[in-house]
């Protein structure tokens, strides 16, 4: 290769990667003027319950505001653990059992 050859394939390389910064540049500017939207929490209870109450599994045929109501009940702390997070009640009256080899 002739070093004219070599000096324009480093000048398309160098352009390249100056391209590549500013774009980086630009896109770290765009996060950074980025403003997430707020998730209002009473919003989305209420289209919860507007999709719950045209449900077919709605077999009470509960109103919205009704579901609403169940709903709003149920935001304790207990609810904001999670199920998979409280202990399970224990059960004292059974009995352990033991299993054994087999007997010979």
């Amino acid at each position: 290769m002739k070093q004219a050859d070599i000096q324009k394939a480093f000048d398309e390389l160098s352009a390249k990667y100056l391209q590549a910064l500013r774009d980086l540049d630009n896109a770290l500017d765009q996060l950074d003027n980025f403003q997430p939207v707020g998730i209002d929490p009473e919003q989305e209870l209420r289209s919860a319950a507007s999709v719950m109450a045209r449900s077919e599994f709605n077999k009470e045929d509960m109103s919205e505001e009704e579901i609403y109501e169940k709903l709003s009940q149920n935001s304790g702390p207990r609810n904001k653990i999670g199920f998979w997070a409280m202990p399970l009640p224990k059960d004292s009256s059974s009995p352990t059992m033991k299993y054994t080899g087999k007997r010979r």
